[in-house]
Parts: structure tokens; sequence; C-alpha cells
């Protein structure tokens, strides 16, 4: 019986983004690869810990970075 990735996906509740990750090669751009971008893994450890030192001025600027970041989804 053969599985194909629509079902591993079902069973694992999951999409094929989740299968599978892409790491460019040292000297690569990654953005000459839009569509394998999305494979690319993010390597955040704590967000809490990456954004404490912001200052809270920047805040807004901030969320809106992040809001024009949201809508390219």
């Amino acid at each position: 019986m053969a599985y194909q990735i629509e079902d591993f996906c079902k069973w694992l509740n999951c999409t094929p983004n989740d299968l599978f990750e892409w790491e460019p090669d040292k000297n690569d751009d990654p953005t000459n690869y839009p569509s394998l971008m999305q494979l690319m893994k993010v390597k955040i450890t704590d967000f809490s810990q990456l954004t404490k030192d912001i200052p809270v001025y920047k805040v807004p600027e901030f969320m809106k970075q992040i809001e024009e970041l949201k809508k390219g989804l």
C-alpha cells in the first residue's frame, strides 16, 4: 500500500512544509530561491529572550514590522 504526502500530513496533522527542510549552501543567497525559503527552519530558541532588549519606545515599530511580515504569508 503506497502512501502519499497528503496521507502522511493528515495522519501527522501537519503540512508538507513540516516534513521537509532546506538549508542553503554557505555561498547561496536564500532570497534567490523564494519557494525554497519557505522550507528554511528558523532557529529561535526563546522569543522572549530575543525581544527583551528592544526599548519600549521601539515596540510600536517592532509590532508594525511583524504585521507587515504577516501580510506576506
